[in-house]
């Protein structure tokens, strides 16, 4: 079931004060936005996605399950490989 939008509360506070809670409904229903996505998809544009997004793939090689992190120069998937338990996924390919 997907997450409807949040709307502010009517304030009677200064400008400021209602420019901030605009700002934080606009970031939350951002995020209701990311998560209101299909529950599954077959193939994904892997230039999709803005840098913080995480998915969870399955693996086409072997059917493992990876998390992927977007990061400014690409996406990152956890393997294990490396200290950080993530490798560009470019090298895995």
């Amino acid at each position: 079931m997907a997450l409807s939008k949040a709307r502010p509360p009517k304030l009677q506070g200064s400008a400021v004060q209602r420019e901030i809670v605009q700002d934080i409904y606009k970031e939350l229903n951002n995020i209701i936005d990311a998560v209101n996505s299909e529950d599954v998809v077959e193939a994904k544009d892997e230039s999709m996605g803005k840098p913080g997004n995480i998915r969870v793939i399955k693996s086409p090689k072997d059917g493992a399950a990876h998390i992927e992190i977007k990061l400014e120069d690409g996406w990152y998937r956890s393997d294990g490989s490396s200290a950080s338990g993530f490798s560009y996924k470019e090298e895995m390919l």
